[in-house]
């Protein structure tokens, strides 16, 4: 009877940690769009790459490609935790109910 309750609390669990990778993984991602420039056109961006140091850009670039892939790293970890999470809830309900009938009809007096 208790391996429902154990199923239930790892699902919880799962979403606790979905949260918790998500919310910073999305907070990086909203930083780093606000670093960004909104009003930029690729002529701009040619115009900048021809006057700027080419290795300062190729790292800049790089450092922006590696914080961008850690956080959607992050979120799609983190809705891997918690689609799991969720089928550990209905899996660990689904075993409550089951073991609450099988307990019923194995009790019943001959």
């Amino acid at each position: 009877m208790r391996r429902g309750f154990v199923i239930l609390i790892v699902g919880g669990i799962f979403l606790v940690v979905s949260a918790l990778i998500a919310i910073p993984s999305i907070y990086a991602l909203v930083g780093l769009a606000d670093s960004m420039p909104s009003n930029i056109t690729a002529k701009d961006v040619m115009h900048f790459t021809l006057n700027m140091n080419q290795t300062a850009i190729k790292e800049s670039l790089r450092s922006i490609g590696i914080d961008a892939g850690l956080a959607f790293f992050g979120i799609l970890v983190s809705i891997t935790l918690m689609v799991n999470g969720i089928i550990a809830l209905i899996g660990g309900t689904i075993i409550i109910f089951l073991d609450r009938r099988r307990s019923k009809h194995n009790s019943i007096p001959k």
